[in-house]
């Protein structure tokens, strides 16, 4: 969709520092990401199935991104963006589960 985007003036990531500058951000954005969603576990206020699904998720995300980099394909870009959308529903979810069984 990068042309889609170009053509109607959208200044997206990928058209201003390019598609591999980009990979390559958010595959660090995401490395940084991980043990940030870990805090709530580890200041105790969330449980081990939390911190599973957090790690879990962490692993797939960070996956999905280095699979992006290296492919350098629309498909594995898709897949990546896919994985972004579940993994912080994944977590929420597993928060509002944890905290509902409190």
């Amino acid at each position: 969709r990068r042309e889609e985007y170009r053509a109607a003036g959208f200044p997206l990531l990928p058209l201003v520092i390019g598609a591999r500058a980009t990979r390559r951000c958010s595959l660090v954005f995401a490395l940084a990401l991980v043990p940030v969603t870990l805090l709530p576990w580890l200041a105790g206020e969330l449980g081990m199935a939390y911190a599973a699904t957090a790690l879990a998720g962490g692993a797939a995300f960070v996956g999905s991104l280095v699979r992006s980099a290296r492919l350098d394909t629309d498909e594995a870009d898709r897949r990546a963006f896919a994985v972004s959308i579940v993994y912080p529903a994944a977590l929420f979810a597993a928060m509002a589960v944890e905290l509902a069984l409190r």
